[in-house]
């Protein structure tokens, strides 16, 4: 009997040895993690924010012009190209889009550094029906940009539903 108490104790004291050595190392790997972190390679990453947004409409004219102004920041230390821009407008009626134009700031954002867009279409509504602000679901605004390890999207909707 006093075999099995004894064996009993040796299992327990080792189990807790393993597990102090586990944390151990744990911890030496961790602090080896924060050493090598700086030498991974970091993206770019822009994040879009959209400041405001227009309605101009002309009072017997069932077209009306959208003004989307986006602002682009680069929040990170990598220089970014913006290559290109897209905005996609999600309308509870089906529309036509008479016109478009957009406006943009530097398309090669420094680390740390923001642009700002302006996109604007010209819509009608299906057989020339005037749409209304609150038929516009959401503004989807997608840019597509690189950096010296490759090419990147970055998108932002913003519902109204």
């Amino acid at each position: 009997m006093s075999d099995s108490k004894t064996t009993g104790r040796k299992r327990s004291y080792w189990t807790r040895r393993n597990v102090l050595d586990l944390i151990f190392f744990l911890g030496f790997v961790l602090s080896m993690i924060n050493t090598f972190i700086p030498l991974l390679p970091v993206r770019a990453k822009l994040t879009i924010f959209v400041d405001h947004y227009e309605f101009d409409y002309v009072n017997d004219n069932p077209a009306f012009t959208l003004k989307v102004f986006v602002k682009v920041v680069n929040d990170s230390p990598r220089t970014a190209n913006i290559y290109n821009w897209v905005l996609t407008l999600n309308y509870n009626k089906t529309f036509s889009i008479l016109d478009q134009a957009d406006s943009h700031g530097s398309s090669l954002l420094s680390p740390s550094s923001q642009t700002d867009f302006t996109f604007s279409r010209t819509l009608v509504g299906e057989n020339n029906t005037r749409l209304h602000e609150p038929d516009l679901r959401s503004i989807v605004a997608t840019i597509y940009y690189e950096d010296d390890l490759g090419s990147q999207m970055a998108t932002r909707e913003y519902d109204f539903v």
